[in-house]
């Protein structure tokens, strides 16, 4: 189990707590109407759905979801949501994603996860399992001074790191990433949109 899993497992149970936050219920509300018309009458493949927040929201309108996460804990309370949609839960890696057929695919609030290093092979791994030129969404969080998590750390790639603090008192590093605007277009291209907590960008494998 890596750092980031161990983690995640342990915050399961308390991982939704962040969207109830009042100043980022419009992002939530305008990210949600934004995505579910990307995805309308689609089959998905969501990498790291963690908790099914998200999966839950996307089955509103998605014909289908392919669903994987790393994590046990996090699948779990996904599974036992209800969705609008047929959805199938498997654990999975999202940097190796098995082949499947589906038209579009979606990770939020991972891609901040992956080391600067490790971009360009996870966006190899997605193209590998369901072929170039699939649509493919990004969403993630803005760094807001003051109400974001600050930076602890920032390493020698230039990865910056959170300490999160768990209700159990426990204490975790965190890679976080915040990529800007332009570091995403000259990576990926595509279309990007931004609120005042999160960003998104919708672009192709």
């Amino acid at each position: 189990m890596t750092d980031l899993q161990g983690y995640y497992a342990r915050r399961a149970s308390e991982y939704e707590r962040i969207y109830a936050r009042p100043e980022r219920q419009q992002d939530i509300t305008d990210f949600t109407l934004h995505l579910q018309k990307r995805v309308q009458r689609f089959a998905v493949l969501e990498l790291a759905c963690g908790t099914g927040y998200w999966t839950e929201r996307l089955s509103r309108t998605a014909k289908s979801i392919h669903a994987t996460d790393i994590g046990q804990e996090v699948l779990d309370l996904a599974r036992s949501k209800t969705y609008l949609c047929p959805v199938q839960f498997e654990l999975g890696d999202a940097f190796r994603p098995k082949p499947c057929e589906v038209d579009v695919v979606f990770a939020g609030f991972w891609f901040s996860h992956v080391p600067i290093s490790r971009r360009a092979d996870f966006l190899k791994g997605i193209r590998e399992a369901v072929g170039a030129g699939r649509p493919l969404i990004l969403m993630d969080n803005l760094y807001v001074e003051g109400n974001s998590t600050p930076i602890s750390r920032v390493d020698e790639e230039g990865n910056t790191h959170q300490a999160r603090h768990l209700l159990s008192g426990e204490t975790h590093e965190v890679l976080k990433n915040f990529p800007t605007r332009e570091d995403l277009l000259g990576l990926m291209g595509g279309e990007y949109w931004s609120g005042t907590y999160f960003w998104g960008l919708a672009t192709t494998t």
